[in-house]
């Protein structure tokens, strides 16, 4: 069975997380806190994008994964490293996996459902993120 490498980035709203696993093992993880007054400096969410992609990068450079910092495409590949990073929504990220563009993907159970859950033969609930309602 072939071990991937997987590399998972979760940009919240208050903190982006980063982790790096071999097979099912996590090899590197980081979770950093974003300082409100920074965010605040920005209209919209949309406009972050700089701020974070070179944040994202600063972090992966610590997992010694690099990626061109000055690249503006849908796809931008690893210096050193077998990883591709695909600038996609969420939505899209089904289709992209389904349709063999990419090799694994990550999004919330409900956006796997919209696509059509029984088009995959395998699919897992990894348990990392648990929503609330109070």
């Amino acid at each position: 069975m072939k071990t991937y490498k997987v590399l998972t980035i979760n940009p919240g709203s208050t903190s982006t997380k980063i982790a790096l696993f071999e097979g099912e093992t996590c090899v590197f993880s980081k979770n950093v806190s974003h300082d409100a007054n920074e965010l605040a400096k920005y209209e919209r969410i949309a406009d972050q994008l700089p701020y974070r992609r070179n944040m994202i990068l600063d972090l992966l450079s610590e997992a010694n994964i690099k990626f061109p910092y000055n690249s503006n495409n849908i796809v931008i590949k690893s210096n050193n490293f077998p990883a591709e990073l695909v600038n996609v929504d969420d939505n899209s990220i089904p289709e992209i996996v389904y349709k063999g563009i990419a090799d694994i993907g990550f999004c919330m159970e409900h956006v796997l459902t919209n696509f059509g859950i029984t088009k995959f033969a395998e699919y897992k609930k990894i348990g990392i993120n648990k929503c609330n309602l109070s």
